[in-house]
């Protein structure tokens, strides 16, 4: 979801669209105007398979006034949304029991040369992200970040679709005593040779723009609860996100920059768009 509040959530969404399993880029237009926007389904991730990117996704976000993301990433260090990652009147220590506790210390310690007593207060979604992220070495900045970064240097405005506070009620509406139950057992399990191919193949997906199978592959790794999973981090926030977009889209060429996986479903943001009124092409 970067010590990062987000995190790529994506899951697995039977649809009856066919051309849903395969494109990436859409152009929006509507039947009265000539102004086109964008939208484009990311991954969060700096693997340099993923680079550079098409050509015609540049050529679309240089096309545009501004682009919209699902956060601005300059935001993300703020001290507030830092102070949300803290456990409140309780330690990491509290969740667990003496034997568990040891597990998860030795852990840190031994595998990401963290002590524990520097992260005593964090809430255990945010740790077990840090797990994640320490096997990863990205080359390149996420693609999020990498098209962030294309538009301050072209002069594009940044707009966002979701608050930091909206984003981060999201993930904390886990509760407490499941995210040390997911931490703990994400430590006893750990494989780092296991979670480098789950996300080898996650890219191989996106990549070759099969879609059904990045989302197959995403919803095996969250290992979370289809229904409520789905519901909770996406359908609810695709909904916000196009109510958004649309304003934003009404008034300004856009490039709207979101996980792949808001794109795609009967809930998804191609289909409110349409159900706007806006006409989505596929681009690539």
């Amino acid at each position: 979801m970067r010590l990062s509040l987000i995190f790529v959530i994506v899951f697995i969404i039977n649809t009856q669209n066919s051309w849903a399993q395969s494109e990436l880029l859409w152009e929006i237009k509507t039947e009265n105007s000539t102004n086109k926007s964008y939208l484009f389904g990311t991954i969060h991730s700096g693997d340099p398979r993923l680079f550079p990117l098409d050509s015609i996704i540049y050529k679309s976000l240089l096309n545009s006034e501004i682009l919209a993301l699902e956060l601005n990433p300059k935001n993300m260090k703020d001290i507030e949304v830092l102070k949300k990652m803290l456990l409140k009147e309780q330690t990491l220590e509290d969740l667990y029991s003496k034997k568990n506790y040891k597990i998860l210390k030795d852990f840190l310690s031994d595998s990401l040369n963290i002590p524990a007593l520097m992260l005593k207060n964090m809430q255990p979604i945010f740790i077990e992200q840090l797990i994640d992220q320490s096997i990863i070495k990205n080359e390149h900045d996420p693609i999020d970040i990498h098209l962030h970064k294309n538009a301050l240097i072209n002069n594009i405005s940044i707009k966002c679709l979701e608050t930091i506070d909206e984003q981060m009620n999201t993930l904390l509406s886990i509760e407490i005593s499941n995210q040390a139950k997911n931490l703990i057992t994400k430590v006893k399990e750990f494989n780092k040779q296991e979670l480098l191919n789950e996300m080898d193949s996650l890219i191989v997906a996106y990549i070759k723009k099969d879609i059904e199978l990045y989302l197959n592959k995403e919803l095996e790794k969250t290992k979370k609860d289809k229904e409520e999973f789905v519901e909770n981090f996406i359908y609810s926030r695709n909904k916000i996100m196009t109510e958004r977009a649309v304003r934003i889209i009404d008034e300004n060429k856009t490039f709207i920059a979101v996980g792949a996986a808001h794109l795609y479903g009967e809930k998804g943001m191609i289909s409110l768009l349409t159900k706007e009124g806006f006409i989505l092409t596929p681009l690539n």
